[in-house]
């Protein structure tokens, strides 16, 4: 076969190719269900049916909170949780404005205890659950990876840790944080 044979046969398979593409995208958009089911991300067992328009649907005020805390709630644990002796102070007084002043003190006194201790310690959280919301208190429940680093030797355990919420008049705050040896 010569070059231009060759040349012509490829450009029509690649046309082919993308009409195909092109159709199967086709269908795809036509076909889209009207309900998507999604796995609740805290127990990967019960399953919810949730429209596809959610502009239509109204949260109830304790999603609304719910969705307002968790990213809160997720960061202020890897944060607090993850520290190392040059930076263990930075961190207290960023997260400080989150906190109540008696998590400020409580926090305080633990990072001095184990400034001259600790190295190193990289927290991850890998689940988590609202035990409760209310309208001025929350408890949110994590899991978590800690990833130690003490003499050059790295140690990896898995803790439970629990964040309480308080709402002081409109603002919350995390009055308490507290970890603990997963079983």
């Amino acid at each position: 076969m010569s070059k231009k044979k060759i040349l012509i046969i490829a450009l029509i398979l690649i046309v082919l190719g993308i009409g195909v593409y092109l159709l199967k995208l086709q269908v795809l958009k036509t076909s889209t269900p009207k309900e998507i089911r999604v796995k609740d991300n805290l127990t990967n067992v019960q399953q919810n049916t949730i429209p596809t328009d959610l502009s239509q649907q109204p949260l109830n005020p304790e999603e609304v909170v719910k969705n307002e805390l968790t990213p809160i709630a997720r960061s202020f644990i890897e944060r607090y949780g993850s520290y190392t002796k040059e930076n263990a102070i930075i961190n207290l007084q960023e997260l400080s404005e989150s906190m109540t002043p008696k998590l400020v003190k409580q926090s305080e006194v633990v990072i001095n205890q184990n400034k001259t201790e600790l190295q190193e310690i990289i927290t991850n959280v890998i689940s988590y659950n609202w035990q409760k919301i209310e309208e001025n208190n929350a408890v949110f429940e994590a899991v978590c990876q800690q990833k130690e680093t003490k003499d050059g030797k790295v140690n990896v355990f898995y803790k439970n840790a629990l964040l309480y919420f308080v709402k002081e008049s409109t603002e919350w705050k995390i009055d308490d944080i507290v970890f603990s040896n997963k079983d």
